[in-house]
């Protein structure tokens, strides 16, 4: 075995048994060979721990760590500080790979000498795919460039899974303990490249499955995904990413803060529960200056200014109109309370 392979991939694993075959069988297939499969077994309480360790007997280039349950963000730090490949590529343990995936983007960094690439893809639900860039032709970025798309979810998206890194670019180890740590970390790896490449070939399959963690408690993940957000923005602020548009940042933060919230107060009929992340959100975007949210349209304005001022009306406001759209009874009077 080549002990200093060209590409690590990273796949953490929790009870994964019923989709793991594939994932891992995908990367075994895959048409460049010089890789290493750091499969990480985070404290599963199903049989997927003893199907990594089988996979390591079958195969050299795949290694696997047991530890305990600690999640994904843990598992994959502790990968990174194991991985020997000059490039780093991630995996999630229920999705699978095109044979070409990482020939074609290993391919594409060094003819481009890219510190990042990023590939096509397909959402895979469960009687259709969907894909997303299939017109087959590459573009680059400078990081500037790069930063502002991934920022607004404009072109470039926060995952892991499309990805590949030049090494020395993940200086910055993942943030423990929450939802979206991928889309928390982004922004830090994007500031370390300097040219970032496109492959617009679909070659990742990722699932959509309601049993995924992003489903599991629709208001925590509102919540966290703003938190995500609001590390994002005092990153850009504090290491003084494109310079002069701080306010910009924030109004943005302010506007997924709102929109959060929104979706919170729609989706969760636990009023209590709705209302702790609502208030925590409200409690964050109280102190903005009029120069950071007169960059927000006139109706994100009204809804920030309400959110702010009274987190409760806010959320009673918009049970009240969801329930009218939908047809539903008219909300109990002590929606309203003060």
């Amino acid at each position: 075995m080549n002990q200093n392979p060209e590409i690590s991939i990273i796949v953490p694993v929790y009870n994964m048994e019923k989709y793991l075959s594939q994932c891992v069988e995908s990367i075994m297939a895959q048409t460049f060979t010089e890789w290493e499969l750091l499969l990480v077994d985070d404290g599963s309480k199903d049989n997927s721990g003893t199907m990594c360790d089988e996979w390591a007997k079958r195969d050299e280039r795949i290694k696997v760590i047991h530890k305990e349950n600690s999640g994904q963000a843990d598992s994959r730090n502790m990968a990174l500080q194991m991985a020997k490949g000059r490039y780093i590529g991630f995996a999630d343990s229920d999705d699978w790979t095109e044979p070409t995936m990482y020939a074609t983007m290993l391919s594409t960094a060094k003819q481009h000498d890219a510190d990042i690439v990023i590939c096509g893809y397909w959402d895979e639900y469960t009687n259709k795919s969907k894909v997303y860039n299939d017109d087959n032709y590459i573009v680059e970025y400078t990081r500037d460039e790069a930063l502002e798309r991934l920022i607004y979810d404009n072109e470039i998206r926060s995952y892991l899974w499309d990805k590949l890194f030049k090494r020395e670019v993940l200086t910055d180890e993942m943030p423990k303990g929450m939802i979206f740590e991928d889309y928390a970390i982004m922004p830090r790896w994007f500031a370390n490249a300097q040219k970032i490449v496109s492959v617009h070939v679909p070659l990742y399959h990722y699932r959509q499955r309601r049993g995924s963690t992003i489903y599991s408690d629709p208001a925590k993940t509102r919540y966290m995904f703003f938190r995500a957000e609001q590390m994002r923005c005092k990153f850009l602020i504090e290491k003084s990413i494109m310079p002069g548009r701080a306010e910009e940042w924030q109004a943005y933060l302010c506007k997924v803060g709102v929109q959060e919230s929104k979706r919170i107060a729609r989706e969760i009929k636990d009023k209590v529960l709705a209302l702790r992340y609502i208030e925590s959100i409200a409690q964050e975007l109280k102190d903005f200056p009029e120069s950071v949210t007169s960059l927000l349209t006139k109706k994100t304005q009204r809804r920030l200014q309400r959110l702010v001022n009274n987190p409760k009306r806010f959320y009673a406001t918009l049970r009240f109109s969801r329930l009218f759209v939908m047809g539903g009874k008219t909300p109990e009077k002590d929606l309203y309370e003060k």
